[in-house]
């Protein structure tokens, strides 16, 4: 994930695109997910299907049309699940 690791990262924009950067090439899949944390169930939740290339990839939120509320704290991640059945494995960021 591109983004500042210790603290909030903020935007000025409902419809952001999220960075985040594989190393080099998987044939597993990826899950990405943006959270909000006074919901029951997450904003997004979108699985890529390997292979997916090494390299800075975009998640632009607009397009997947989903808006984030001004104020509010939200946190995303990107897994690489290498076992769907033992996700105590998944590279997670």
């Amino acid at each position: 994930v591109l983004a500042p690791r210790d603290h909030v990262g903020l935007t000025a924009s409902a419809h952001p695109r999220l960075y985040w950067h594989l190393a080099e090439k998987t044939a597993t899949r990826i899950e990405l997910t943006v959270v909000d944390d006074d919901a029951i169930e997450p904003l997004l939740e979108l699985t890529l299907p390997g292979p997916v290339s090494a390299g800075v990839h975009a998640l632009d939120l607009g397009e997947l049309g989903v808006a984030l509320e001004p104020g509010k704290t939200y946190r995303w991640f990107v897994a690489v699940v290498h076992d769907p059945l033992r996700r105590s494995r998944d590279e997670l960021a």
